[in-house]
């Protein structure tokens, strides 16, 4: 979702350097071939952890000589703002989330800006609010695509059959953004036994648990790099998930694809090409329980049927195909 920031200040600025801070080696994959970016810091090594890395990240920016910094509008850390006025960087640009995050001390970390703008939640993309902040520095896009390549190896080739990728996981942290294993089981056999398509379940360490049960219905991704699930997922013609990373590489890809929200928003989370599936009334959205055990049982997704998300994935197929299609009304408040 940064992507497209790195591509509109290179299409203003081409010599300019731009080095970007992240917190493991999934996103460090995502960026290794993004002809815009430079550098690549990662903030989850153990290099730059405690005080002892944290110096080391300070130096590590004052030998670059940085110029800006931008804190793109997830950036919540209190050492994103730190090492920044730390090092030195003259032009400090990011979102003030005070209004969003239940932090008490980020309302004084977020002063050491020098350009800010207010952060209110469910009111724009964030690919579109990393964008906004780009105006401190002339810019103005609105190219919300994604930059991502695939990387074509022998260890992936497309399949012959039309693909429904299904990535029924999430990270491992936030369980409560996972419709239930049983839903998409019973919506993988429906495609299978409608449409004939090929359902190919991904299968991450987060979703190890997972494979048993699926091995013996479906086609399993499973024990391959990020890299080459990043082709795989190319490769598919419809993509359903829950709002999850992979769900962004099929939105990279323009994979048609279909994301159920939970806890999170559509609003803040869509892609151009894909379809939202959401209980809409609930109050209690967006959820802030990702680490506690949901007070109500996970409610706005047990409330999503199979029915529901099926309905969904044959007007995409239509809409795809260009051909009409007979489909039930829900009755119930979903937002497409």
């Amino acid at each position: 979702m940064t992507t497209p920031m790195f591509r509109a200040i290179k299409q203003v600025y081409p010599d300019a350097y731009i080095g970007v801070s992240v917190m493991g080696t999934a996103q460090i994959t995502i960026l290794k071939n993004n002809k815009n970016v430079d550098d690549i810091i990662n903030l989850g090594s153990d290099e730059y952890q405690g005080i002892k890395g944290t110096i080391k990240l300070i130096r590590y920016l004052r030998n670059k000589q940085i110029t800006h910094s931008l804190l793109n509008h997830i950036a919540e850390r209190k050492r994103f703002f730190t090492s920044a006025f730390f090092a030195g960087i003259k032009t400090r640009i990011g979102y003030d989330r005070s209004s969003a995050t239940r932090e008490k001390t980020y309302k004084y970390f977020v002063k050491s800006l020098t350009h800010s703008l207010p952060y209110r939640l469910d009111e724009k993309l964030g690919t579109q609010l990393n964008l906004e902040i780009l105006r401190f520095l002339g810019i103005t896009n609105s190219d919300l695509s994604y930059d991502l390549t695939a990387t074509k190896t022998n260890a992936v080739a497309p399949s012959n059959k039309v693909s429904v990728g299904i990535h029924a996981g999430c990270d491992g942290r936030a369980e409560l953004k996972r419709w239930e294993l049983e839903k998409f089981i019973g919506l993988g056999k429906s495609i299978q036994r409608e449409f004939g398509y090929e359902v190919k379940f991904y299968i991450g360490p987060a979703e190890a648990d997972m494979a048993p049960v699926l091995r013996d219905q479906f086609t399993l991704v499973e024990g391959l790099p990020l890299e080459h699930v990043i082709t795989d997922i190319s490769y598919c013609n419809y993509f359903i998930s829950n709002d999850s990373g992979l769900a962004h590489i099929a939105g990279a890809f323009k994979v048609p694809t279909i994301i159920i929200f939970g806890p999170t928003l559509k609003n803040e989370y869509m892609l151009p090409t894909t379809v939202a599936v959401e209980n809409a009334t609930l109050e209690c959205r967006p959820c802030f329980h990702y680490r506690k055990p949901c007070p109500i049982n996970k409610l706005c997704l047990r409330s999503i049927s199979v029915d529901d998300v099926f309905t969904k994935f044959k007007q995409l197929v239509a809409a795809n195909n260009k051909t009409p299609v007979t489909v039930s009304t829900i009755e119930k408040t979903y937002e497409t």
